[in-house]
């Protein structure tokens, strides 16, 4: 019988429709269903000895085609199987627009892949407009990015990358991720949080890329300083400045300020139990000072704007003494000096204390702050984009779907690795399409030669400067 989407979108090759097609409906959702049957020939010789195949059954199969606008068509498909009598060698008849391990059709399931694509949709939210299963639209995204990213291996060199670790699972169970801090794109996932990790990190890229690699940023995570010392000591660490100041903000003046709290307290408590009116209102007046004075400590304008003005005063006095005279720095004139620290140890604060300790141990990778220009922000996005990933899925058991989704989505938001200089070299076009157009208005040569080779990467670009600088 005729096939009534022959040359649209809906054609199924090798298909015959058998009678007029059937319409109901079902949870608010019209169904067509369309009765066919498969005319691919069979070669009737036996792969397996040799024999000749006979008809052994005929069966029939109902695939999913095409779904949107709460209508959803589905065809019933007849093929035949075929068997051996000599080997008892079962054959079926091939269908060839069905997907193989579901009951859809090609056209069906590139519907899935293309909202799967633009990424906006949830696996539920997809399987509720396709009237499909969320197993099956998390079963076909994981073989897409599967067949996508193969591997998980880095597709280019990088020169700094962050390390950082995520929550994967409840009960403190971590996961690794290694990222590349100039796109953003991740470069490794794994369960765990110690050195073991990124010893396989190093040994899934090879020498060949750590060798590109300048820097690697990372938090005070003692496992992660010491995997890169036993195996690259000549790649600078560079500890994330930010947490350098969560933990003096954190372990010195939070706890320095609940223990003066503390003491003020025992200290009220013995001038009321003496009746001492005069000293009990001077240390309420103190007490009141620490209650709700974290803020004002840490994150007041006042106190941030000090703190910078104290920096500035500090490099202004290291370029009037050193680099003003042609001096180089010395060692012991930076920011987190040894100076800094013997002071902080004449306070006899045991937090303070403690802080210099960490500082005097970590000043390796503290240094190289100022060398680099670094630091993990572009990591800690891909944690809160990890983050946001398993809250929309409401979790997810399959670890190795989980890691593809954050592989994917690195890729999806990552930004090009050479856009500063594409943004300099389209500057550069835009002011030499100035130079030539004005040369030509006013009938004379440019004393400037024009690189054509430039302007002909980007004509747009180059059109659009020189219509602008003439405006």
């Amino acid at each position: 019988m005729h096939n009534y989407y022959t040359k649209t979108l809906l054609e199924l090759p090798y298909f015959e429709t058998i009678n007029l097609p059937t319409f109901y409906e079902k949870k608010k959702i019209s169904i067509q269903e369309i009765n066919g049957k498969v005319t691919k020939e069979v070669n009737k010789i036996c792969k397996c000895c040799g024999g000749t195949l006979h008809l052994h059954s005929k069966e029939r199969v109902k695939l999913k085609h095409f779904a949107g606008c709460n209508v959803l068509i589905k065809i019933n498909v007849s093929y035949e199987r075929y068997k051996c009598y000599r080997c008892n060698n079962i054959v079926k008849q091939e269908i060839p627009f069905k997907i193989k391990n579901h009951f859809i059709t090609k056209l069906y399931a590139s519907q899935i892949k293309n909202l799967l694509i633009k990424g906006n949709m949830t696996n539920k939210a997809i399987a509720n407009v396709m009237s499909c299963n969320a197993t099956m639209v998390k079963q076909i995204d994981k073989d897409r990015l599967k067949a996508k990213y193969k591997d998980l291996k880095p597709t280019h060199y990088s020169r700094y990358i962050g390390v950082d670790e995520f929550s994967l699972h409840k009960n403190h169970v971590y996961a690794t991720v290694v990222a590349d801090l100039e796109t953003g794109e991740v470069l490794y996932l794994e369960k765990g949080n110690k050195a073991q990790q990124l010893h396989n990190f190093f040994d899934l890229v090879g020498n060949n890329f750590m060798k590109r690699v300048k820097s690697i940023s990372m938090d005070m995570n003692a496992s992660y300083s010491k995997a890169v010392l036993d195996r690259y000591p000549n790649i600078d660490i560079t500890y994330d400045k930010f947490h350098i100041i969560k933990r003096y903000n954190d372990t010195v003046i939070s706890e320095t300020r609940k223990e003066e709290q503390n003491r003020l307290i025992q200290e009220i408590e013995e001038a009321k139990n003496n009746r001492d009116k005069e000293k009990l209102k001077l240390l309420t007046n103190e007490y009141k000072l620490f209650k709700n004075s974290r803020f004002t400590l840490l994150s007041n304008r006042s106190t941030l704007e000090a703190k910078d003005k104290a920096a500035k005063e500090h490099n202004r006095y290291l370029y009037e003494t050193y680099e003003k005279k042609g001096l180089s720095i010395p060692s012991n004139e930076r920011k987190y000096s040894t100076k800094w620290i013997d002071i902080a140890r004449k306070t006899n604060i045991e937090a303070l204390d403690k802080f210099s300790n960490m500082l005097e141990r970590r000043m390796y990778g503290i240094v190289t702050i100022a060398k680099h220009n670094i630091s993990n922000g572009r990591v800690e996005g891909i944690n809160n984009l990890i983050k946001t990933i398993r809250r929309q899925a409401y979790g997810y058991r399959d670890q190795e779907y989980f890691f593809l989704k954050i592989w994917d989505a690195s890729r999806r938001y990552s930004h090009s690795k050479s856009h500063r200089k594409t943004g300099w070299t389209l500057k550069k076009a835009a002011l030499l399409a100035a130079i030539f157009y004005y040369s030509e208005r006013e009938g004379f040569e440019p004393s400037v030669p024009l690189p054509v080779q430039i302007l002909s990467r980007d004509p747009d670009s180059a059109t659009l400067a020189s219509l602008q600088f003439s405006g």
